[in-house]
């Protein structure tokens, strides 16, 4: 259903760009960005087991503001926010006047009240504590693209990209609070003793907080970074009849079209022959091989932040990041910036 305060969301971002001319063959770019979004989408459960009336042993325990024979009743709110930062760095331009090239880097964050679902660690009703890193904040991303080609239609490319993990959450696994989430998350344990207590590289995590443990943050672990090198090279091949380009025509002497190619040659009164046009061919074949992560390094996926999960903080596949990768080689001029958006 949907809450009667449900309202459009709203986006404001600011960007300011400083650019600066170094020289002819290098334009060099530092910009900062600012992005705020509120009354974003979320979802809550609004018949959930008030807290402390819920018994995980018992299923259909706890005291439900609609009643129990009502059941659970999702309710999509507008009481979401986020807020992004962005600062970036980039160059392009030219390397000993045949390769052309590109270079960015950035810092990033992203917070945000969460990813659009409901799901508090001990109160469904209480999101206080779900402000947090977002699923974009990744704090370091860098990336280089140089290409080279020649006037017979051989080129040759290479795209390099870095970038820190993102963020990923840590949950106990079960739920409960009753409200059917299983996004409850463990506290920094205070007793190592303690059964079911687990020590990981962010600390030692309790499953089953009491009173007066603090909750650990949401998204508060830290993936893998990834690293990739790309390269590519094509050739291409003209064939055809060739379509031979009609010559300019002669201007009388005189006429404003003489004296322009008079002025442009540097001498009134003897104009330059139109130079002609190269013979263009109606058919281009190219042939094309594109390597990528040619170093065959192993970018791991986001962990597994289940606690109950055999494979709990283990990547069980390799990184998606790699189709992104695929995409810059065929247009790298619409990925110069490759930090998240977000909003």
């Amino acid at each position: 259903m949907l809450d009667e305060d449900a309202a459009s969301e709203q986006i404001f971002r600011t960007t300011i760009t400083l650019e600066r001319v170094v020289s002819k063959t290098l334009n060099f770019q530092v910009g900062y960005s600012h992005s705020q979004s509120l009354r974003t989408v979320r979802t809550a459960n609004i018949n959930a087991p008030l807290g402390g009336t819920y018994n995980p042993a018992f299923p259909n325990s706890g005291v439900r503001p609609f009643g129990s024979q009502a059941g659970n009743i999702f309710q999509y709110q507008s009481n979401g926010h986020s807020r992004s930062e962005s600062f970036y760095i980039s160059a392009n331009g030219k390397i000993a006047k045949k390769v052309d090239f590109w270079a960015n880097y950035s810092w990033n964050t992203y917070r945000a009240t969460d990813s659009g679902t409901s799901g508090s660690p001990t109160d469904a009703y209480d999101f206080s504590q779900e402000w947090g890193r977002g699923g974009f904040d990744v704090r370091h991303w860098f990336s280089v693209n140089a290409s080279y080609s020649t006037k017979s239609g051989f080129s040759v490319n290479t795209f390099i990209i870095a970038n820190s993990g993102p963020p990923f959450n840590i949950t106990t696994g079960r739920d409960t609070n009753g409200d059917t989430s299983f996004s409850e998350r463990p506290a920094f344990a205070t007793d190592l003793s303690k059964p079911g207590v687990v020590i990981t590289p962010f600390g030692a995590l309790d499953p089953n907080p009491g009173p007066g443990q603090t909750i650990i943050p949401r998204n508060f672990a830290q993936g893998p970074t990834f690293f990739s090198v790309n390269f590519g090279a094509s050739k291409a091949i003209k064939f055809g009849r060739a379509i031979e380009p009609k010559a300019p025509p002669a201007a009388a002497a005189g006429t404003t079209q003489t004296v322009n190619a008079a002025a442009a040659s540097g001498c009134y009164g003897l104009s330059k022959p139109a130079t002609r046009p190269p013979v263009q061919r109606p058919y281009t074949l190219v042939f094309g091989v594109y390597v990528s992560n040619a170093l065959n390094h192993t970018n791991a996926s986001t962990p597994v932040g289940n606690m109950t999960s055999p494979f709990f903080l283990r990547s069980t596949s390799t990184s998606n990041f790699i189709f992104l990768v695929r995409a810059a080689e065929v247009a790298p001029a619409a990925t110069a910036r490759l930090w998240p958006v977000s909003g």
